[in-house]
């Protein structure tokens, strides 16, 4: 029983921020009306929790590192928790503008913290294993919350989607409590803010390091670049009517279930690293068929789904392994390494959503041009900094 409340805490930690961004998805156009804004301040309060997030991830690991896991986890989880009431409480685009964003430094605590968790407790191929079944859990979170966040949205208001979410930090608070220290090297030394931003331009010397950081925010920017195109791609070029386009969000979501779920029992028998490789090649697989749809103007929903869905489970094999193997390449400093995998991995996905936003033409030609750049430099930083390298702390 403890085995499953640890499980199901870390995959709730993992999962905050996809948690806090696709509840309300529905309700955005709401918030907009209510406060008389316009559109972009509405997108805005996704792109300044993006940057939230991201400059949160830089903070927490090394805080774990030095207090320990539990303390930063239980603090950050009650600022979240307090920041997002305040987020149902807005009077004003401005007021909500300023809480998404310190909600957001809050909610990195769970992703990085639950990677350096996980290092704590397991090395080596239990480690890819455990983070590819939290990956698998954490996927269920951007697949039932949009669903969840219309319901609330029809039965009470937006500002319900936010009280939800103070719920779910709540109950990720006593899931934490219970859980028992795992960082037996705190307070060890002399804490030093100053190596924060350091550790930004340290940590990727470290080759394998570097390797899995590429390949990984590759991976995740071209997941990225598709949660923020699909909307218009599948409802504006291809015709679907709106109130469908949530399955051909879940099928999607579905094949990267499958892509970790595979990854999880391969990864005894073959190892992180060909399992990466197995992934990067399902998603250049399907980063190749999506682009002969886009050059014979297959305009159909088979011919966009489908491709999507092979590269989402690549990308399902690639990112736990990417994710692990980032934190392992790093000696006792767990909770660093893994808040700076996050910082590059958010920007990544931020910078991939903002050129496919600026360079949307009604056409499939710039997703498909954004799939082929992501597989291909996650292609080369594989054989050329993780392959070639030495992989028997992984192995």
């Amino acid at each position: 029983m403890k085995v499953n409340v640890t499980i199901l805490t870390l995959a709730g930690l993992v999962a905050m921020g996809a948690a806090s961004t696709d509840l309300y998805l529905a309700a955005i156009p709401s918030i907009v009306a209510e406060f008389s804004a316009g559109h972009y301040e509405g997108q805005l309060t996704l792109g300044i929790f993006m940057l939230g997030l991201a400059l949160g991830q830089l903070l927490h690991g090394p805080l774990s590192d030095y207090f320990g896991r539990k303390p930063v986890l239980l603090g950050g989880l009650a600022v979240y928790c307090l920041t997002t009431l305040a987020c149902a409480w807005a009077i004003s685009m401005d007021w909500l503008l300023v809480m998404r964003f310190l909600q957001a430094i809050a909610a990195a605590c769970g992703p990085v913290v639950a990677r350096a968790v996980v290092n704590d407790l397991y090395r080596g191929r239990r480690a890819m294993q455990v983070m590819a079944v939290l990956a698998a859990a954490m996927a269920l979170f951007p697949m039932l919350a949009p669903i969840m966040g219309s319901w609330l949205l029809y039965w009470f208001s937006w500002r319900s989607n936010f009280y939800a979410l103070a719920a779910f930090a709540v109950l990720l608070w006593f899931g934490v409590v219970s859980l028992s220290e795992s960082n037996a090297h705190r307070r060890r030394g002399k804490f030093q803010p100053g190596r924060i931003i350091s550790q930004l331009w340290i940590l990727p010397g470290v080759t394998l390091f570097a390797g899995h950081t590429v390949v990984g925010s590759m991976m995740f920017a071209g997941m990225f670049a598709w949660i923020t195109s699909c909307s218009f791609i599948v409802i504006e070029l291809i015709g679907l009517p709106a109130q469908y386009f949530g399955f051909t969000f879940t099928a999607v979501v579905v094949g990267y279930i499958a892509g970790a779920t595979a990854s999880s029992r391969l990864v005894a028998e073959h190892g992180a690293v060909r399992v990466q490789l197995l992934g990067l090649c399902c998603a250049a697989l399907g980063a190749g068929a999506f682009v002969l749809a886009a050059l014979f103007g297959q305009h159909s929903l088979p011919a966009v789904i489908a491709p999507m869905v092979c590269y989402f489970m690549g990308a399902g094999m690639v990112l736990p392994n990417a994710q692990m193997g980032s934190v392992q390449s790093v000696n006792h400093g767990g909770g660093a390494a893994s808040s700076v995998y996050g910082f590059y991995q958010t920007i990544a996905g931020a910078g991939s959503g903002y050129l496919i936003a600026a360079t949307y033409n009604e056409s499939l030609i710039p997703m498909s041009m954004m799939l082929i750049a992501v597989v291909f430099i996650a292609t080369l930083a594989y054989y050329r900094l993780i392959a070639g390298a030495e992989n028997s702390g992984m192995e």
